[in-house]
């Protein structure tokens, strides 16, 4: 918090002598020093809340938080709506973007033995290093790729299957910059459950938070 002191004049003691040569009179008490604390109304900082321009609020573009931010691996949010512009995708600071470019569905292709589980979704996401670095998707060839598929106001977890329609067994190990790769993850679940889709991956769990699309019904196509 700024100070500001502010200092009085103080008068001239004066001397004032009586006709008779009396006594000098005594000098005026100096006024009490005034001290103004608290920000000034003219100060520019004044009601203005700092944001971290790596952390929610950002004003930054994609690419500005790739160049800004280039060390952390901390996403700006846990989840947002594939039908807001702004959280239909999400960029960590070190550049890595990850978004949901289409959902689909079709009969059962893997041999599941769950009749109630009649329908398979193909969630596809696209991840892209907008950066300036090589980022590692699953170095040493360990999958390190997290998806998940909810379904249901309550979040129930989908099947997941291992296809060879995409998936991390097709992708590379690393994103150089200005490169990008999509992932086809594979579920299955009851057709009755569609209504109501969420998506949480996670382009590499050893370096980045996981982040959940809502409201992905809306991109079944």
């Amino acid at each position: 918090m700024r100070t500001r002191l502010s200092l009085l004049a103080l008068p001239t003691a004066t001397l004032l002598l009586t006709a008779c040569g009396g006594p000098a009179a005594a000098p005026a008490p100096e006024p009490a020093t005034t001290l103004t604390t608290g920000p000034s109304a003219t100060d520019p900082a004044v009601g203005e809340a700092e944001v971290d321009p790596c952390g929610p609020g950002s004003t930054l573009s994609d690419e500005e938080i790739a160049q800004a931010c280039p060390e952390g691996g901390e996403a700006v949010a846990a989840e947002g709506s594939v039908t807001v512009p702004d959280e239909a995708f999400v960029v960590y600071p070190d550049g890595m973007r990850s978004e949901i470019v289409s959902v689909s569905t079709q009969a059962p292709s893997m041999g599941n033995n769950d009749p109630a589980e009649d329908t398979e979704v193909l969630v596809t996401v696209r991840l892209s290093n907008i950066g300036s670095q090589t980022l590692p998707l699953w170095p040493d060839g360990s999958i390190d790729y997290g998806e998940t598929l909810l379904y249901g106001a309550n979040r129930y977890t989908a099947t997941r299957w291992f296809s060879d329609q995409g998936g991390t067994e097709d992708a590379p190990q690393q994103l150089v910059p200005g490169t990008d790769v999509d992932i086809v993850s594979t579920f299955t679940l009851p057709g009755s459950e569609l209504g109501t889709l969420a998506f949480t991956t996670n382009p590499n769990s050893q370096v980045y938070t996981a982040y959940t699309f809502t409201d992905v019904q809306t991109l079944l196509g």
